[in-house]
């Protein structure tokens, strides 16, 4: 994420020089959005480090919601980006000016876009990799700002070859398209993490063979229960264990079972309840 940060002040200067120099509103709004990205990335800096705060008295299960928090407020900063950026390309369009120096304006704004492209996939990749939602939707977020920098190199390069001013504001309305629709996936995916869901199908398959052998040990689980917060997964357990055991040995084999889950499947917390068997 501070490499995030980094890349946000680095565009927002360059892009800043590139719209100065050919004062297109396009290459204006493509600036615009990469301020927005800086405010993104500083959020989602401070979400993730409070995310991965332990669990406390206010907060038993953690605080792994706050990345999903900034994920969402990201989206809400990318949406109205947009806007705003629709705003300043109609108005552009009722009253054009002609352009400047588009050629070293392309040539700073194509150099942004690179330093975007490829800062968006490591980050992508990290919160895939690390289920962290707001770092995956900052990597989206950067990959916009890229496309929304190419329907930009391609409105000015038409202004370019017919003369006509309106291609720069078209372009800059089909980048306030595309920030809309990237920021409404964003909040979607958002929400939808804040409702508990079940754990995956591959953890799934995790916990059912990693308590098989524990069956011929006489623990039989009668009921499994999963639900997945943010990057963190909390898996509820009943056990039957045989009646003759004692209360030590049975909470000795429960044990086993939470250390043995809690190994395989990162960031999980599980949590046993003892029966006797009915046997």
């Amino acid at each position: 994420m501070w490499l995030s940060v980094a890349a946000a002040l680095s565009t927002i200067a360059i892009k800043t020089v590139a719209a100065a120099i050919s004062g297109s509103v396009g290459l204006f709004s493509d600036a615009l959005e990469s301020l927005v990205n800086l405010v993104a990335a500083a959020v989602t800096l401070m979400a993730v480090r409070w995310s991965e705060a332990p669990a406390d008295d206010e907060h038993p299960f953690g605080h792994a919601r706050g990345e999903l928090l900034a994920a969402l407020l990201e989206g809400t900063l990318v949406m109205l980006a947009g806007v705003a950026i629709l705003i300043t390309a109609v108005e552009r369009l009722l009253h054009p000016i002609p352009l400047g120096q588009t050629t070293i304006g392309l040539i700073f704004s194509g150099v942004a876009a690179v330093i975007n492209l490829v800062v968006g996939i490591m980050l992508i990749r990290n919160g895939r990799k690390n289920r962290v939602s707001a770092i995956e939707a900052d990597g989206h977020h950067l990959l916009t700002d890229v496309w929304s920098t190419v329907a930009v190199f391609i409105g000015v390069i038409l202004v370019q070859i017919t003369g006509k001013l309106w291609f720069d504001a078209g372009a800059a309305i089909a980048m306030s398209g595309l920030v809309l629709y990237t920021a409404v996936k964003i909040v979607v995916k958002s929400v939808n993490g804040l409702i508990d869901h079940s754990a995956t199908p591959e953890e799934g398959r995790l916990i059912r063979e990693i308590i098989v052998p524990f069956a011929q040990m006489g623990v039989l689980v009668t009921q499994t229960r999963t639900r997945r917060s943010g990057r963190q997964v909390f898996i509820h357990l009943t056990l039957a264990v045989p009646s003759q055991w004692t209360v030590f040995h049975a909470h000795e084999m429960a044990d086993k079972i939470e250390h043995a889950i809690e190994a395989a499947i990162e960031s999980s917390t599980v949590e046993t309840h003892v029966e006797p068997s009915v046997k």
